[in-house]
């Protein structure tokens, strides 16, 4: 007999998003689209990787090194994540103590609910 790992009860009750239609041509700022296209200078700055330096992310430290002299701070004092959800979650994991009450303004983008 087989086992199967099954999601949580929550996430198997969730309902997929359905992306709106009909906005072509459209300001669409609720999913945080570029309004006027890619930078100049971030394509002529991607033209210049490789094939792997594009489709990989970059080594941690020397990242963190290069960020931390382009911000003119220690390295120590930099972390990298994956994105602001993480970043945020990082934060209350490392400084917030269980059963803590914390206050947080309601985001004014969209978050899924899991």
């Amino acid at each position: 007999m087989r086992s199967r790992v099954l999601p949580r009860r929550e996430v198997l009750r969730m309902h997929s998003h359905q992306m709106p239609q009909g906005r072509a041509g459209k300001l669409r700022l609720d999913f945080n689209e570029n309004t006027v296209g890619c930078s100049p200078a971030v394509r002529t700055a991607l033209r210049k990787l490789s094939r792997e330096e594009i489709s990989v992310y970059p080594e941690y430290e020397s990242t963190r090194r290069r960020m931390a002299k382009y911000f003119g701070v220690s390295p120590a004092e930099t972390i990298l994540n994956n994105g602001v959800d993480d970043g945020l979650k990082l934060i209350f994991d490392c400084f917030v103590e269980p059963r803590t009450s914390v206050f947080l303004v309601e985001p004014t983008f969209d978050m899924y609910r899991m």
